[in-house]
């Protein structure tokens, strides 16, 4: 498995504090155009009218201004629902790129939108990686496990022409299937040989409990990449590290902290009247960090307690080191009221 997520990390307890988060998630928007047995976006109706929002031109302006000649490493367009579907996705790359706001901006897709004039300005607004997500080898797949009606070859047309389309440019292009999507380890090597020549890289993930209260019924393939503990169990053993590194801006305009919070459990702020350092140096989300640092993540959120996925660095063993750094900052032990 390529794990673009966390090429040059550092050792956190060398960085922490950081200045900026290190990864922020914008879910421009917060619906799909795809039904996925596997994903909990259309497939439940908790909060779905928060949810289903399509994120304001206003917070990516915002967003710009906090963050221009910042230290965000990375920027992803796309959580939970799909990208593409905001009309100013175009616009939002560029004010994103011209202002620096992230050293890398990427764009996690289903691809179903891609077409030639939509690559050509993916392109042109300098996007730095197209994550594609495939949900299958073939139109029948698609219907199975989508629920929509997919000209696959189309969509592999569309794929390439991107790919030919970013040739000499700065923008790379990823495709990335999960075990729901195969049958085999004969259908993972069909994936690799399908997407291997029209991709950057390719990649295949398990993931056996990846969204908090949602049964995704993912099985696993020998050979793809593993990104969940076995048992929440196993998980609450481990510290956290995403409230360190990650923010999430839900479509809403509410902050939460993981990309795995789809029920909106984390919310640690409001982009529509608070800035995005004012967040991540604010009160809330310092209790939220004492909790994972302390290894009490059920008493962090609901979804933190029963979460079983691998967090993006291992602060095992320096989490009392982290902590103890954290309370020692100024004005620190009056913002957060100790057990």
């Amino acid at each position: 498995m390529n794990n673009v997520t966390n090429n040059g990390r550092h050792e956190l307890l060398s960085v922490v504090p950081l200045d900026l988060p290190y990864v922020i998630y914008v879910d421009v928007c917060g619906y799909c155009n795809f039904s996925c047995s596997f994903c909990p976006c259309n497939s439940s109706s908790y909060k779905q009218n928060e949810r289903h929002k399509l994120l304001d031109y206003h917070n990516i302006e915002r967003l710009c201004e906090d963050l221009g000649g910042g230290e965000c490493q990375v920027i992803y367009l796309g959580c939970f629902g799909e990208p593409l579907l905001n009309p100013r996705i175009i616009d939002m790359i560029h004010i994103l790129k011209a202002s620096k706001a992230c050293r890398e901006l990427r764009i996690l897709t289903n691809g179903y939108l891609l077409s030639q004039d939509l690559n050509e300005k993916i392109v042109g607004a300098g996007a730095d990686l197209v994550r594609v997500s495939i949900e299958g080898l073939s139109a029948d797949d698609y219907w199975k496990f989508c629920k929509v009606k997919l000209d696959y070859d189309k969509f592999i047309s569309n794929l390439n022409d991107l790919f030919m389309r970013s040739r000499g440019t700065a923008t790379k292009v990823s495709a990335k299937i999960i075990a729901a999507g195969l049958e085999s380890n004969e259908d993972l090597q069909l994936f690799q040989k399908m997407f291997s020549s029209i991709t950057d890289t390719c990649f295949c993930e398990n993931i056996s409990s990846g969204w908090p209260f949602f049964e995704s019924g993912l099985k696993k393939i020998v050979g793809a990449g593993q990104l969940t503990y076995e048992t929440a169990d196993e998980a609450a053993k481990h510290v956290c590290s995403y409230p360190l590194t990650h923010l999430v801006v839900f479509a809403n305009g509410s902050v939460g902290v993981c990309c795995s919070d789809w029920r909106m459990d984390t919310v640690v702020g409001d982009l529509g009247s608070q800035s995005i350092y004012d967040i991540w140096n604010g009160e809330a989300l310092h209790a939220f960090r004492r909790k994972h640092l302390l290894r009490q993540k059920a008493e962090a959120s609901p979804s933190c307690g029963v979460c079983s996925m691998y967090p993006p660095d291992n602060i095992d063993n320096d989490a009392e080191k982290i902590l103890r750094r954290l309370e020692s900052l100024e004005n620190y032990s009056s913002k957060v009221a100790k057990e």
